[in-house]
């Protein structure tokens, strides 16, 4: 999940917060362009305090969602400067 991400992206990607499915990626950066390049490719994530992607997905999600959500924000990462 998430973790992963921390692992793959850091140090740009730093902590995973939240909760539950109300989670957010906090990154060492602005998140704007990180929520653009997710809404460009269809998953809509928002910022959180600036630096944070939350993620809250609806109350019904299937874990194939949530692996294309997190696809999708790998995809955005690497997009906008995240390693790999």
């Amino acid at each position: 999940g998430l973790a992963l991400l921390v692992s793959r992206f850091g140090p740009r990607a730093h902590a995973v917060c939240g909760r539950g499915l109300l989670r957010g990626l906090a990154l060492t950066g602005d998140a704007t362009p990180v929520v653009a390049a997710c809404r460009e490719r269809g998953v809509l994530v928002s910022v959180a305090g600036g630096t944070v992607v939350r993620f809250v997905p609806p109350f019904l999600v299937s874990a194939a969602q949530i692996d294309e959500g997190l696809k999708v924000l790998a995809e955005a990462l690497a997009a906008t400067g995240g390693a790999p």
